[in-house]
């Protein structure tokens, strides 16, 4: 039994390191899109750690989140590091507010195992409720909080985190820890199609085309595909998806209905360039909309 547990608790430790170095390479090493990863970030010198500890110990938010961050990747104290997230975002700091959201929602779980962490822990009141103990896992796990989870992830988005409105849409499709909301992760998702995301476009097209979420227009649909069909070629995942639903869709039309799609493209290209290689690292293509 003891040696299950064992084993157990070797295989979160790896589940979960493995989703935290995942996690900070997408979204803090700073890889340009489509260049290879060749290292991962070094921890910090004794000065840059003074340093840092002197930016929080006066409040700077951007040195909270930056701390916390080497805490979480680093093994340092999980629950300070989730204590200087919060701080961070209670102020007002954008890329904490994502990040707090994310780890409320349970995308990324926190995991502490510092003996005089959680020695503290159970001698405190402030943290209870916070941190939970798991049976048969040692240490100690943040608590899930959706709803709070999904308030500093809107708070995130209004504040341009786009990566905030992916995971808006995720999280109110499939209903995690929250009400499903078809319409809500409708909006989200449409807000991805107007900034130029080309998967976040063909997902809008594929709910305009079934009416998830929003009024059933086809036409409207057919007209946003077009608009990647123009921009990706083929062999790229969203221009082939984009070319198979409006292969579909385009079977159900009218030439009338279709040479009306194709107007809609135009109308919809005065507001919205596809964007290639994910928002964050965006490249806009240039499609020859009125040739296609």
């Amino acid at each position: 039994m003891i040696r299950n547990i064992k084993a157990l608790a070797i295989a979160v430790l790896v589940a979960t390191s493995l989703a935290v170095t995942m996690y900070y390479v997408r979204h803090h090493a700073q890889v340009p899109a489509g260049e290879p990863i060749v290292a991962l970030p070094q921890a910090l010198t004794p000065e840059e750690s003074n340093t840092l500890e002197r930016e929080v110990a006066v409040g700077n938010p951007d040195a909270q989140l930056r701390l916390a961050h080497r805490l979480e990747f680093f093994n340092g104290s999980q629950i300070r590091a989730f204590s200087l997230m919060s701080a961070a975002a209670k102020q007002g700091h954008p890329g904490a507010e994502l990040e707090l959201g994310r780890r409320l929602i349970g995308d990324i779980p926190m995991w502490e195992r510092d003996p005089k962490e959680i020695h503290r822990w159970a001698s405190s009141s402030t943290e209870r409720g916070v941190w939970q103990v798991k049976p048969g896992i040692e240490g100690l796990w943040l608590v899930e909080r959706p709803e709070e989870g999904v308030y500093w992830l809107e708070l995130a988005a209004k504040h341009g985190q786009v990566e905030a409105w992916n995971d808006l849409e995720r999280i109110y499709k499939g209903g995690k820890g929250i009400a499903r909301n078809s319409e809500q992760s409708a909006y989200w998702t449409h807000k991805l199609a107007e900034a130029g995301d080309q998967f976040g476009i063909v997902d809008y097209a594929k709910l305009l085309e079934k009416g998830e979420g929003v009024r059933r227009d086809s036409i409207q649909a057919l007209g946003w595909l077009y608009l990647v069909i123009a921009a990706v070629p083929p062999e790229v995942g969203s221009g082939e998806f984009a070319r198979q639903i409006a292969k579909r869709i385009e079977a159900t039309l009218t030439a009338d209905e279709i040479a009306a799609a194709r107007e809609k493209t135009k109308e919809i290209a005065t507001k919205t360039r596809v964007c290639i290689g994910g928002l964050q690292n965006c490249r806009m293509a240039s499609p020859d909309i009125v040739r296609h």
